[in-house]
């Protein structure tokens, strides 16, 4: 009995020193890798400041000699350009593409309303359309094909210069109905969006834009009962484009049917709440 006591007491002993370490060896790895993300997390920054760097001094560059161009692309690391593009007030054509990581945009990129007319955003990570982009009322093409939008705000009625826009490979299911007053636009590009069909029974509502607070067809304010629904059109040489409407009444839907369409409509071409 002795033996066994004994040697069952050396297991144990055994046994805890082995544990004892293991969690040792544990901690050490936890704080090894702390470490190691703490490394990864300062290299991280670093190259984002040294990429902001390089973008403003070609702003700075941009600005000094006066040209009317300027190439912003192939960032990997920065989420957001700096506000010191509102400096670039020469500027006609502005390339911000192949920008991975770019998730947003300062709102001082809408203060180059005055001279920018083409703007390339493509190949971005913009996950909502910037609202500042609809005040570059001179803007003439419009490249934002492959970001993450879902839709589009109603105030895009106000880029009224626009003739050419890219929006492919989004994720945008309805145009606003404001998007009808671009009396200018000539050519809409929206390939690979899930665009709502007139014989898909089951398609979900659209999204819709939260900064509406008017109706889009009588101007009334919105209560909390609205009704949204999706039309089809004929627009800007796209056939059957699904339109999204807002409207705050009953009265103000009836009459979107009675203007828009002048034929029987029903669940297949119009769906609202």
């Amino acid at each position: 009995w002795y033996q066994r006591r004994v040697h069952g007491t050396l297991s144990e002993c055994l046994f805890f020193f082995a544990m004892t370490f293991a969690a040792t060896d544990d901690r050490q790895q936890q704080i090894e890798d702390i470490k190691k993300g703490n490394m990864a997390n300062k290299k991280r920054e670093k190259e984002k400041n040294k990429e902001l760097d390089r973008i403003k001094d070609e702003i700075a560059s941009t600005n000094v000699h006066g040209t009317a161009t300027i190439d912003l692309c192939n960032f990997g690391v920065t989420e957001e350009l700096p506000s010191e593009v509102a400096h670039l007030t020469k500027v006609r054509r502005f390339n911000c593409s192949n920008n991975f990581r770019l998730t947003r945009l300062p709102e001082s990129l809408g203060d180059l309303y005055e001279r920018l007319e083409t703007l390339n955003l493509s190949y971005n990570n913009l996950q909502e359309f910037p609202l500042c982009l609809c005040r570059l009322k001179y803007l003439t093409r419009l490249d934002v094909n492959n970001n993450k939008f879902t839709s589009l705000p109603t105030k895009v009625d106000q880029l009224k210069s626009l003739e050419i826009w890219y929006m492919d490979s989004n994720f945008i299911m309805a145009l606003p109905y404001t998007i009808c007053h671009l009396k200018n636009l000539k050519h809409l590009f929206l390939e690979n969006n899930p665009l709502i069909k007139e014989d898909d029974k089951h398609a979900p509502d659209p999204p819709v834009d939260p900064t509406i607070k008017y109706c889009s067809v009588t101007g009334e304010e919105l209560s909390e009962k609205t009704h949204s629904f999706v039309n089809f059109a004929d627009f800007a040489g796209n056939k059957r484009m699904p339109i999204h409407y807002v409207c705050g009444s009953e009265q103000a839907r009836d009459l979107v049917i009675e203007e828009k369409d002048h034929e029987p409509v029903d669940y297949w071409t119009l769906k609202y709440d």
